[in-house]
């Protein structure tokens, strides 16, 4: 796991060890390509927030597949961009509901997470359907979803909130970012693996 992080150029200085078993999610994907994932934390429950290290300035996206005080912690730690995919859906700290810049979340979690519905900026994935954003509760922009032969959903959601979040940051209009993070994701879908090999985010359309 660690030596595919940094084939793909990411820093994995600071990664933890536990004796544990490494996090594993156990994933059912259907003929339509959707899926059902019970994830068994591992190592992922056991991170030490006394060993975290982090640019008290450095842009952070986060899941909830991690402990929620190890997200609250590393919010209050940096005053950077911090993106939050919200999954699995779990309850939120009003500190930690505060600090978010740009939430991401599919329609299953939007709906079990109400607190939402007036955050700062909000998107909200919804399948074949393409994606909207939200900002204090207001839609500003919606994408539609780009034609792909669905083969795997999972690494599909993680790849929409990396290129949204990127492009947001690099300037890109929302409407362009939700868009070309659409593009990404179908992308991700068509792609066999569950960590698909994706292009520069350049590469990929900003326009239905």
């Amino acid at each position: 796991m660690i030596a595919s992080l940094g084939e793909a150029g990411v820093d994995v200085s600071g990664v933890q060890r536990s004796p544990h078993a490494t996090g594993t999610a156990l994933i059912v994907v259907g003929a339509t390509g959707e899926n059902s994932i019970v994830v068994c934390p591992g190592a992922n429950a056991r991170i030490d927030v006394a060993d975290i290290v982090i640019d008290p300035h450095a842009v952070v996206l986060a899941q909830l597949e991690i402990p929620a005080a190890v997200v609250d912690f590393v919010a209050a730690q940096t005053d950077g961009f911090f993106a939050l995919n919200a999954s699995p859906a779990d309850s939120l700290s009003a500190a930690l509901r505060d600090r978010v810049d740009l939430f991401i979340v599919n329609e299953t979690e939007y709906a079990a997470l109400p607190g939402l519905r007036d955050a700062r900026l909000t998107a909200v994935t919804l399948g074949s359907r393409g994606a909207v954003l939200y900002r204090n509760g207001n839609e500003i922009a919606r994408a539609s979803s780009i034609a792909s032969a669905v083969v795997n959903t999972v690494g599909a959601g993680d790849s929409f909130a990396a290129a949204l979040t990127l492009g947001l940051l690099r300037g890109d209009a929302p409407a362009a970012a939700l868009q070309r993070a659409c593009a990404v994701g179908a992308a991700a879908v068509a792609d066999h693996r569950s960590q698909p090999e994706l292009r520069l985010l350049s590469e990929y359309a900003a326009d239905a």
